[in-house]
């Protein structure tokens, strides 16, 4: 009996020598698995932040790009000057909506004069006054701004504004362009350069 009794004792403690470094191996591995999982995720999340600055960047300088050239259009600098007759008014209209039109993202662009009245919006809605926003007073000191998440007067949804001055020949403002992104990215403010 107790032969079998040192025959089952040997084997167990066999088993457990041969087990305890299977186990170590086991959780080691585990480690190191799991230390190689979370720097590929994180190398991955990086990757796709960069992918995303990069987006938010070109479709920053494509809307301030848009502005400055409708900013400098004759239509447009005539009509915030004064000359607001029948033909310059269609003609203001044409180019917003032409401007506004490359983009099919259903975000508005608006035309301001220097006392901050819309004067023309390319989604038709209801024409404010905005003279007390940050974005408006920036541009009328002669700069380009992207705005804070605020909420839009017209449609009460968060927005961020781009504006962009618009000047008379002596380089003085007369008034802004602006387009107001639905949605309110905050974050272009940083990645555009504002």
């Amino acid at each position: 009996m107790e032969l079998k009794s040192i025959k089952a004792k040997l084997i167990l403690l066999l088993v457990g020598i041969s087990a305890v470094p299977l186990i170590i191996s086991i959780f080691l591995s585990t480690l190191n698995t799991i230390a190689d999982a979370e720097e590929a995720a994180e190398a991955d999340g990086l990757l796709r932040n960069a992918i995303v600055q990069e987006n938010i960047s070109s479709l920053c300088q494509q809307n301030l790009t848009a502005l400055r050239t409708l900013a400098a259009q004759p239509a447009v600098r005539h009509y915030l000057a004064g000359e607001q007759d029948e033909r310059l008014s269609l003609a203001l209209r044409q180019s917003v909506e032409d401007t506004n039109g490359i983009f099919q993202d259903g975000n508005s662009l608006i035309v301001t004069d220097a006392r901050g009245r819309q004067l023309c919006r390319s989604d038709k809605l209801n024409l404010t006054e905005v003279s007390n926003r940050s974005y408006f007073r920036e541009g009328m000191q002669g700069k380009e701004y992207i705005s804070e998440v605020l909420v839009g007067k017209s449609t009460g949804h968060f927005i961020s504004v781009l504006e962009v001055p618009v000047k008379d020949d002596n380089g003085k403002p007369i008034g802004i362009v602006q387009r107001n992104t639905a949605g309110a990215l905050p974050w272009w403010r940083t990645k555009c350069g504002s």
